[in-house]
């Protein structure tokens, strides 16, 4: 099975399958693939004629078929693109193998489904034939320290380079959504208007992701993890002048996750920041974060804060009674983690 770069590769370069089928639950890579299949394939001012985009759940076997085997006009070939395939009607989907089995010379087929599993059961006999003649790639989700290095590699692309604390600002502000991530990389690359050599460092993250650079959760997780008191609750309180921005529920899984992982690595012993940075796939400049951290508390004391973020967020989301309001509830929380 293909990874996307090298399939990307060879589309780019003008080397079609007769079939592809991409499946999985990150859309952004699908459609990357099939953004290059619409460049590559069909000339831009014939692509009304030889460019056909269909949906699964309106479509029959029988019309997919047709316009699969239609002979493009004025160009070396056409593209027929099915999306949404996992919502076509089983039974009419199964009827396609007919065509995947002996596809058009002329045609590039593409169906996309956005689902976990692969689409087709390739351990018959029937499925290994079909797998013989269609380009399969999964599309994965990324985990946080994947999208780190892709959005990494992203700037890198264009001579940028951005700091590990930065990275991780950046990453954990926006989430794992690479659509997300690749719309926000695109506004830094326009704002430095075609700079090279430009390093990122965490301020400039803040100013992009729209965070105040002194009360922040990563500010407040590096103070937590000193257990440096007063300016973990002057940055909680700042924070909580303003809960829009900064949303207690939100701020509560983050603090789980950080605690949760320096629980994990104290069962298993692991201490040195090159090891932390191996368990935890990450910069060995990040994991000083956690090293600090792991000298400052018990596995005890770990496992306690852990009960006391899932006390607070019960009562955030009014499953335990409280007469506290969001903010008061923050603030005893940040009390209980460091008390």
């Amino acid at each position: 099975m293909a990874g996307f770069k090298e399939l990307e590769k060879e589309i780019r370069s003008g080397k079609f399958a007769p079939s592809y089928c991409f499946y999985g639950e990150e859309p952004y890579f699908m459609e990357k693939l099939l953004e290059a299949l619409v460049a590559t394939a069909v000339p831009p001012g014939l692509r009304d004629f030889n460019l056909d985009v269909m949906y699964g759940p309106d479509v029959n076997a029988k019309e997919v078929t047709a316009r699969a085997k239609a002979y493009p006009t004025m160009a070396p070939r056409r593209l027929v693109v099915l999306k949404e395939a996992h919502r076509m009607r089983k039974d009419e989907r199964d009827k396609l193998n007919a065509y995947l089995e002996n596809p058009a010379p002329a045609t590039v087929f593409v169906m996309i489904f956005h689902q976990k599993a692969i689409p087709f059961n390739l351990n018959t006999k029937a499925g290994k034939a079909l797998a013989e003649k269609i380009r399969f790639f999964e599309s994965k989700i990324l985990y946080e320290n994947e999208a780190a290095r892709w959005v990494e590699a992203k700037f890198a692309e264009h001579r940028f380079q951005i700091q590990p604390d930065a990275l991780l600002v950046f990453v954990q502000s926006i989430g794992n959504n690479l659509h997300l991530l690749d719309n926000e990389i695109k506004k830094i690359l326009l704002h430095f208007n075609g700079r090279e050599n430009v390093v990122l460092d965490k301020e400039t993250i803040y100013e992009f992701v729209s965070l105040d650079k002194d009360y922040n959760v990563f500010e407040l997780m590096e103070r937590l993890g000193e257990r440096n008191a007063a300016q973990a609750h002057r940055i909680i309180h700042q924070m909580m002048r303003n809960v829009k921005d900064h949303s207690p529920m939100g701020l509560t899984v983050q603090l789980f996750s950080f605690y949760q992982t320096l629980a994990m690595l104290k069962q298993q012993r692991v201490e040195k920041e090159k090891e932390v940075a191996e368990a935890l796939k990450i910069h060995p400049f990040l994991a000083k974060r956690y090293v600090t951290a792991l000298k400052a508390y018990s596995l005890s004391r770990i496992v306690q804060n852990l009960e006391y973020i899932a006390e607070a967020d019960l009562a955030l989301k009014g499953i335990t009674p409280t007469r506290m309001g969001e903010a008061a509830v923050m603030k005893t929380l940040v009390y209980n983690l460091l008390s």
